[in-house]
């Protein structure tokens, strides 16, 4: 969503169980739409991937997500990892007793991601705190992940932004709402991943054009769109000729009345 006109700029129809590998991908779409050189993006927790909180940064797009609080040690009801605060100079961890956790070796991979492990048995064993931190012989073991710096420095913008959550609540969640209550999207026609996709796309694309017609007014979107300046609007919605293909069966196979009403397209309708 474009927070200035309220515009979509980029969806997507995924088949993956989580969201944790969109964020690069839906970033670098809507940053080509809205044809600019740098981006915010604010996505909420189910996002929060430290490779691409990472790539974002290196494709000049600045993220916005909170940290979720998760984890073994979390759901026991100790110490969580935010509360142990890293040494960049030193390479080790600060934990809330006041003892420094050192790196464990090279690190592995999980996957193409390196982690590296960071304890002190030692520490541990002598420390009044261990029943709020663990309960491993062993000590207490915090693991940083490649990619955790960045993510380290979007905590800092969020720390010094706290309202800008408040803001992505109140400019997404009422596109949900229309396009779920309003306009009769609760439920797609289509079947198949292809499909399912154009099928969206015209949602996605019918929403922009219903709120355009708020922005800049009837006249104008229809002086814009005959004269081929839809850039200008910013409402280049890409479709691919497969999307394409995919709407023009839509309106042979399936009712046009509910597809016209959904533009707001039938006689008597007030825009």
């Amino acid at each position: 969503m474009d927070d200035k006109h309220r515009l979509i700029a980029a969806a997507e129809v995924v088949q993956d169980a989580n969201d944790q590998h969109q964020l690069v991908a839906m970033a670098q779409e809507a940053k080509e739409e809205l044809e600019v050189e740098k981006l915010k993006v604010v996505a909420d927790g189910g996002y929060y991937n430290y490779s691409d909180i990472a790539e974002c940064e290196k494709q000049n797009i600045e993220a916005y997500m909170p940290r979720p609080e998760k984890g073994s040690a979390v759901k026991n009801g100790f110490y969580g990892k935010h509360e142990f605060k890293y040494n960049k100079q030193e390479d080790c961890y600060d934990c809330p007793g006041g003892a420094k956790l050192t790196r464990q070796g090279k690190g592995f991979y999980r996957g193409s991601v390196k982690l590296v492990n960071y304890q002190n048995a030692k520490a541990c064993s002598a420390c009044p705190l261990k029943e709020k931190c663990t309960t491993s012989k062993g000590g207490r073991i915090v693991t940083r992940w490649e990619g955790e710096e960045e993510a380290e420095r979007m905590q800092e913008r969020m720390e010094a932004n706290p309202e800008i959550m408040k803001r992505r609540k109140a400019i997404v969640e009422h596109v949900f709402a229309t396009m779920l209550f309003w306009r009769t999207g609760r439920w797609l026609l289509t079947k198949g991943l292809k499909n399912v996709r154009g099928e969206f796309s015209l949602h996605a694309l019918a929403y922009n054009l219903t709120r355009a017609i708020k922005v800049v007014g009837k006249e104008a979107l229809l002086n814009a769109l005959m004269a081929g300046n839809g850039a200008v609007l910013r409402l280049k919605f890409r479709l691919s000729r497969e999307r394409m293909r995919v709407w023009a069966r839509l309106a042979s196979e399936y009712k046009r009345s509910s597809t016209l009403r959904y533009l707001n397209l039938l006689p008597g309708t007030a825009y």
